[in-house]
């Protein structure tokens, strides 16, 4: 299953962490966009900070498949 590539903020300076942003079943980044806006608007700041400058953060997408608890 394939979808959408994931949404990636890559490290300033030499990479050194991955920070995944883990959520719900079939969640995408049009669902998840407020979401996602303050999460690297949050990424974003700590960086004009100098903090979390060698950090990668990734936003990926959840495929849809069905699961038993929504019957679908």
């Amino acid at each position: 299953m394939s979808g959408p590539a994931a949404l990636v903020v890559p490290a300033t300076k030499k990479h050194t962490a991955t920070v995944i942003m883990a959520h719900g079943l079939g969640d995408r980044q049009v669902v998840m966009c407020s979401i996602v806006l303050t999460w690297v608007g949050l990424a974003e700041n700590w960086r004009r900070r100098g903090r979390f400058e060698e950090v990668s953060f990734v936003f990926p997408n959840a495929p849809n498949i069905p699961i038993t608890v929504t019957k679908s």
